[in-house]
């Protein structure tokens, strides 16, 4: 017999934290100094620098972030997902 799991009732609702000087954009957990708006579209907090969003040929939008001393390149959908799901 199969247990309901992912019951609604037992799930925690997480409001994201909205950025003061950026309405609209909500940081980023993990990632302190971006925000991202519901669109996608990502801020660097220390300078303002919207970095380009590229398109990979799978399709997915990528973002490269600067992560302590290096540079990565993120999903744009993750990021979505850390924020508001």
């Amino acid at each position: 017999m199969l247990n309901r799991i992912n019951d609604p009732d037992d799930l925690e609702t997480v409001t994201p934290l909205e950025c003061k000087a950026h309405p609209g954009y909500y940081i980023i957990p993990g990632h302190k100094n971006y925000v991202i708006n519901r669109n996608g579209d990502v801020i660097r907090l220390s300078d303002g620098f919207s970095p380009k969003i590229y398109t990979e040929v799978t399709g997915y939008k990528t973002v490269r972030m600067k992560v302590g001393n290096s540079k990565t390149q993120v999903r744009v959908h993750r990021l979505l997902g850390e924020v508001f799901v």
